[in-house]
């Protein structure tokens, strides 16, 4: 059975390799009928406004819309590595706004208007992103706004950008790589900071009666090792006169910056925790 779309016609996956098959449906639909997603016998063609893409899994929003294309869809498990299906992707090429960059993706997400919405990189991959701090190599993901600006990324490494508070060391040490839709480092559509993450900067905040607050990035215990602690980030976000940060605890303050003073600070318990190879140029950290 061959299924036909304006995206392309597609045989759904009928065999099962042992190795790599995921366990899920090979054409699945909404409740009004409408298709919700199509797992490919082999790698297509699948047809986007940013080209043809060789795809095996592809998901569609309610409206018929194209959502998610996956290049490979095969189940890591004991039996089969994050590197074998590596080898299977191929690099491809995506047009955007500033250039071509050529890499290899995990998925590629799409507004139902047919942009780009978000790019989700395979793992080790980076891209260079050209932004108003500088270029600032990315990590596993990078979301665009519609017209094509970039709305976040996830720094491979802490990155140095000035804010209204002064310089923060951007960087999230634990991001979750589950898509690109949304990541540590955020920007508004015209190129300013919306929000970061840093487990290198910290704020000291006077408040309007003099009271001083400071907050920084501390240490906790690890989810993973029991006898291991580790650095868990904050979170600053810029909204005009309204500033929120959220701890290390997950606790949300926010503050006006017309009625406080803030002064940025390296963590110094934080720094050796996380390497950063921009000392020679950025002199932040001396």
């Amino acid at each position: 059975m061959e299924i036909k779309t304006k995206y392309g016609s597609w045989i759904p996956k009928f065999s099962f390799e042992e190795t790599r098959t995921k366990d899920r449906k090979s054409v699945d639909y909404y409740l009004d009928g409408q298709l919700k997603s199509v797992y490919m016998e082999a790698p297509s063609p699948v047809i986007t406004e940013i080209g043809k893409i060789e795809a095996e899994f592809v998901t569609f929003y309610e409206s018929g819309e194209i959502h998610r294309v996956f290049p490979r869809y095969g189940q890591i498990s004991g039996f089969w590595s994050v590197e074998e299906e590596g080898a299977l992707l191929k690099e491809i090429t995506i047009p955007l706004a500033w250039g071509d960059i050529t890499v290899k993706v995990a998925c590629l997400c799409f507004y139902p208007g047919g942009q780009l919405k978000s790019i989700t990189l395979w793992e080790n991959e980076c891209v260079s992103i050209p932004t108003l701090f500088g270029s600032i190599d990315a990590r596993i993901g990078i979301s665009f706004y519609e017209k094509g600006a970039i709305k976040s990324l996830e720094p491979i490494r802490p990155s140095v950008i000035k804010t209204p508070l002064g310089v923060f060391l951007a960087y999230d040490n634990g991001p979750i790589g589950v898509h690109g839709d949304k990541n540590s480092l955020q920007f508004y559509e015209n190129g300013a900071i919306r929000g970061l993450k840093t487990v290198q900067s910290g704020v000291e905040i006077i408040l309007e009666n003099n009271e001083l607050v400071i907050i920084e990035p501390e240490k906790r215990p690890s989810m993973l090792e029991l006898d291991e602690m580790v650095v868990v980030p904050i979170e600053v976000g810029f909204n005009g006169d309204n500033i929120y940060i959220i701890d290390s605890d997950g606790k949300r303050m926010d503050f006006s910056r017309s009625t406080c003073r803030f002064r940025s600070f390296v963590s110094k318990e934080a720094i050796d925790s996380v390497p950063c190879g921009e000392c020679s140029s950025c002199q932040h950290c001396k």
